[in-house]
């Protein structure tokens, strides 16, 4: 995998009249780090260039071809497009078997790309097995593995100050649940508090408010209190993110978090007209944003609530 040269590093700077200090604020890495990129005393590969690109505000699609050769291109967008056709729809068996396809080329050395395929590996075999929960505690070393592929010295602590690209919050989101189902709730909240706060995450929302990383890593972050039984908490940092999503208009997924804003305000001891309502604002925002929830949400009913899905929902 080709390496990018420092002088597209400090262009990119430049450009948006940053000094060191600020660019380097603005991309999560020290002003030592950024130092090094600029003079080519540390490497940097394609795919890490291009998610600096996006907390940029950049168009990547521009810069494709300063990297690869017309074959390598090609690769490179039938990479992407099965990480789209395959894992987006959860068919991680048939991404694993055309990832091997390529096993003769650059690409497939890439860390990152390493990493997707082992993300998808380990959803694979969760499914294999007939989990229903992929954040199974067995697995935990698995996610590990998975992120010290790109992150030698993973250091739960350290997460908020790392520049983090999709599938590595990805990796680190699955982390943090299954150390929660592993019962260890306080390094769980600690990961997925680390999560929230870090910083080329925020840089996104900054750049793109309906970045769904954000709010993906928010639901993690309250699903996590959650599973330690802590639902007064898990409660008011659900309804802190229907605030944002409102004032944000970032409306991606807010059918979920309605939906646990509801299951904790009744776990709370909350009258029932309460999450009641709760709970069909949420149907409805599925339905607007998906159009037929009714099966996901009669078992909801039933699993968390108690009641019939009909009892609440004039059809």
């Amino acid at each position: 995998m080709n390496k990018v040269n420092g002088e597209l590093i400090k262009n990119l700077r430049e450009e948006l009249e940053l000094s060191q200090e600020d660019f380097a604020e603005k991309i999560s890495v020290s002003i030592s780090t950024l130092y090094r990129m600029e003079n080519n005393k540390s490497e940097i590969d394609v795919f890490q260039y291009m998610d600096i690109l996006r907390m940029c505000d950049r168009n990547i699609n521009d810069y494709f071809l300063l990297f690869w050769d017309s074959k390598e291109h090609q690769e490179y967008r039938q990479f992407m497009g099965n990480v789209t056709d395959y894992c987006n729809q959860q068919r991680f068996g048939e991404f694993v078997e055309i990832m091997k396809t390529l096993k003769d080329n650059d690409l497939i050395n890439d860390p990152t790309v390493q990493q997707i395929i082992k993300y998808a590996e380990i959803r694979q075999t969760v499914s294999n097995r007939g989990d229903n929960e992929w954040f199974n505690p067995q697995d935990l070393d698995e996610w590990y593995n998975a992120i010290a592929i790109t992150k030698k010295d993973f250091d739960e602590e350290k997460v908020a100050g790392y520049l983090l690209n999709t599938c590595e919050v990805n990796v680190i989101s699955a982390l943090s649940m299954a150390l929660s189902y592993a019962g260890q709730h306080e390094k769980a909240i600690l990961l997925a508090t680390n999560l929230v706060n870090n910083k080329s995450i925020k840089m996104r929302f900054q750049v793109n408010s309906s970045d769904y990383i954000n709010n993906a890593t928010q639901m993690f972050f309250i699903a996590a209190y959650e599973n330690a039984k802590m639902y007064s908490d898990a409660l008011h940092f659900a309804q802190n993110l229907i605030a944002r999503c409102i004032s944000t208009k970032s409306f991606i997924s807010i059918d979920t978090v309605l939906g646990r804003a509801a299951t904790n305000y009744k776990r709370t001891g909350e009258d029932e007209l309460l999450y009641k309502t709760y709970f069909i604002r949420a149907y409805c925002c599925n339905l607007l944003q998906r159009g037929n929830p009714l099966a996901a949400y009669e078992q909801i009913a039933k699993e968390d609530f108690g009641v019939e899905l009909s009892d609440w929902i004039d059809f």
